[in-house]
């Protein structure tokens, strides 16, 4: 199966809403699968998984841009943010994506094997517990973008305090 990265862009009219989930509008999930806002909850996370396996393991699915763990308690979950999804040569995202947006409000079980000794010659296999992650993820800024608008602020600032002056 050939991958590729498509872009997709939704209007205003099909933003991902997570509050809408909660109602039962379900066309909610087709816009969490083609938003910009693209991002998995995993609820329990195993301790031989870390941030550089996860991404490895997720990339499959996508373009991932961040994986972030949250620990409290004895228990860690994370969140998996994408860039965009790899769809295949007929443009469908693939069939775990698609399962995890119609399991929700419940969790899709996806498998992965981590070596669970120091060797690293024994492998286990565990279940993550993945749904939609209902919080939407803004967009990161350009760093360059980010500069120029400090730059324009202090700027701004400058000639607030000079005119103060005078």
């Amino acid at each position: 199966m050939q991958r590729s990265i498509i872009q997709r862009t939704i209007s205003t009219d099909g933003e991902f809403r997570p509050d809408l989930l909660t109602t039962g509008d379900m066309s909610q999930l087709d816009n969490w699968m083609n938003s910009d806002g693209m991002s998995i909850y995993i609820d329990w996370i195993p301790d031989q998984l870390n941030e550089e396996n996860a991404m490895e393991y997720f990339s499959k699915y996508g373009n991932v841009a961040s994986v972030r763990f949250v620990t409290k308690g004895r228990k860690t979950s994370a969140y998996v943010n994408f860039h965009s999804w790899y769809y295949d040569t007929n443009y469908c995202i693939h069939k775990d994506i698609r399962s995890i947006a119609t399991a929700f409000p419940g969790y899709h079980s996806l498998s992965i094997y981590l070596h669970v000794d120091k060797n690293h010659k024994v492998l286990r296999k565990f279940d993550l517990k993945c749904r939609v992650n209902r919080t939407v993820r803004k967009a990161a800024k350009d760093p360059i973008q980010q500069l120029e608008e400090q730059v324009n602020e202090l700027q701004k600032q400058i000639l607030i305090l000079k005119r103060g002056e005078k």
